[in-house]
């Protein structure tokens, strides 16, 4: 009789945990350099212009089918804000949607920001 303990099971299922284990521990390793390239610059401010502000979600296949596509939760969804800084340059930053929706493009303030994070808005 055929039992689900089998060696051929407990194989599968080893090698199965070591992928998710694998996937795990690249995904860490990412965020960790994230991190500490954010956190190993220094805090920055700059007088700010925002030139523009554009919604972008998670890439979708071209070929999924219209009725097919997943909605995005609104969390997923997260906007791309480009600042024209005095000192900086032009500076282009991810936001979450909560972050974004105080910013209007021409919109004149300072902006603070540590590696590519965003920090904060300040309206002039």
């Amino acid at each position: 009789m055929f039992s689900l303990f089998s060696s051929g099971y407990q194989i599968g299922l080893c090698i199965i945990m070591i992928m998710l284990i694998c996937i795990l521990a690249m995904r860490v390793r990412e965020g960790l350099r994230e991190w500490k390239k954010n956190n190993a610059a220094a805090i920055q401010q700059d007088t700010a212009v925002i030139l523009v502000k554009e919604l972008t979600r998670a890439p979708e296949s071209p070929m999924a089918r219209q009725e097919s596509r997943v909605q995005l939760p609104r969390a997923a969804a997260t906007c791309t804000v480009s600042f024209a800084t005095e000192r900086h340059g032009v500076l282009t930053l991810d936001l979450t949607k909560a972050q974004a929706h105080l910013l209007h493009e021409n919109e004149r303030g300072l902006v603070r920001w540590q590696g590519s994070r965003f920090l904060n808005w300040q309206k002039q």
